[in-house]
């Protein structure tokens, strides 16, 4: 069963980090707007992020995925 992951501050978010590490294939991570480092880059599988900003450049993601 898919679930949706809330990435941001505040109450039941997590960080970006624990969002890609607890996931598992077919989750949704929701991002609010911000800029995510990640220079070591994650492996993931079939995840889909959502960016949660009312323009393109309201999230942006600053690392690699395989």
């Amino acid at each position: 069963m898919k679930k949706l992951i809330s990435v941001g501050s505040g109450f039941g978010k997590k960080s970006f980090h624990e969002a890609i590490t607890s996931s598992k294939a077919g989750d949704v991570i929701l991002l609010d707007p911000g800029e995510y480092n990640f220079p070591n880059g994650f492996n993931i599988n079939n995840l889909k992020m959502i960016g949660n900003g009312s323009k393109a450049t309201d999230v942006r993601l600053n690392g690699h995925f395989t």
